[in-house]
Formats: structure tokens, C-alpha cells, sequence
């Protein structure tokens, strides 16, 4: 149950931080912790035996610490905000070694239908200035911010769904 319940927080905090960050730019750190938090929680209800749990735990926080290292590097040369980078740290550790690079090829793949998408609609947006929409910075882009926290969440859950089915299954 206990892995289930991580599992579902992983989805809900991805899905969170793509609607903070359409919203106002910006993802909290705390949904980012929680991630993390939530990966730990999923590995100790893992499976027996206890030091292969704890070996899985190891490689999948240092996949994280990888990823934020490279994220680091990427923050400092304007290419990705920073909140960004914690979050795709922060997802790293459920995909693992194996699995990481296709997690990384997949959320680069939407990241640029998304910018793909925002040149198409960004033209646009005096249509819904008046609405409840206009209100959403991630859509407006004055600066030509993209809000990439949606792209770290549609492509990890994508790759949440296909690399890992069994545990998007309630438990019976």
C-alpha cells in the first residue's frame, strides 16, 4: 500500500508543479521535496530483502544528485530555471539508471511540442485577456518564459506509465 500511495504522489506532485508553473512561472520547492520524500517512502515498502531495497534507494537518489548536477550546469547557462532543475532532479530517482535518459529524451520531446505549441498560441492571447486564462503567466510569456514544468510532467508521466505499469495499479 505504502508503495502505491508514493506512487500516487509522484503523479500528483508532477501534475501540481505543471500547473504552478503555467500558472505563475514558478515551481515550489516543497512539491519537489515531496517527490523525493515520496521515492524514499516507495522504496523502504518495497519488496524484500531489506539491503536491496536499500541499494535501490542509493542508485536512485544518486540518479537524482546526477541529474541536478547537470542541471546545475544548465541553470548557470540560462537554458533551464532553476525550479526546473529541481523537479527534474527530483523525478530522476523513480526511473533509476536504466531509465533516466529515456525519462530525459522524452520530457526534451515535449518540451519542444510545448514551445511549439506557445509560438502557436502566445499570438493569441489577446482573445482571452479578459478571461480566467489571461491570468496564467505561463501562457502570456512576456519574456518568452517557457513553463517546462509541463514538459517534466507530461514527459514523466509518460514514462512513469510505460516503464513502470504494475505500480500505477491500485492494489488489491
Amino acid at each position: 500500500m505504502d508503495v502505491y500511495v508514493g506512487n500516487m504522489a509522484f503523479a500528483a506532485a508532477l501534475i501540481a508543479a505543471a500547473l504552478y508553473d503555467l500558472r505563475t512561472l514558478e515551481i515550489p520547492n516543497w512539491l519537489s521535496l515531496l517527490l523525493v520524500l515520496a521515492f524514499v517512502v516507495a522504496g523502504l515498502a518495497g519488496a524484500p530483502p531489506v539491503v536491496g531495497r536499500l541499494a535501490g534507494l542509493g542508485l536512485g537518489l544518486s540518479t537524482g544528485v546526477a541529474v541536478l548536477i547537470g542541471g546545475i550546469v544548465l541553470f548557470r547557462l540560462g537554458l533551464l530555471g532553476g525550479g526546473d532543475v529541481k523537479l527534474l532532479a527530483a523525478a530522476a530517482p523513480w526511473y533509476g539508471w536504466a531509465g533516466v535518459g529515456q525519462f530525459l529524451l522524452v520530457v526534451a520531446l515535449c518540451g519542444g511540442l510545448l514551445a511549439l505549441l506557445l509560438l502557436l498560441l502566445r499570438p493569441l492571447t489577446g482573445l482571452w485577456r479578459g478571461t480566467w486564462l489571461g491570468t496564467w503567466a505561463g501562457l502570456r510569456g512576456e519574456k518568452g518564459e517557457i513553463p517546462y514544468g509541463l514538459a517534466i510532467c507530461a514527459g514523466g508521466l509518460w514514462q512513469w506509465h510505460h516503464l513502470l505499469p504494475g505500480l500505477a495499479v491500485a492494489p488489491s
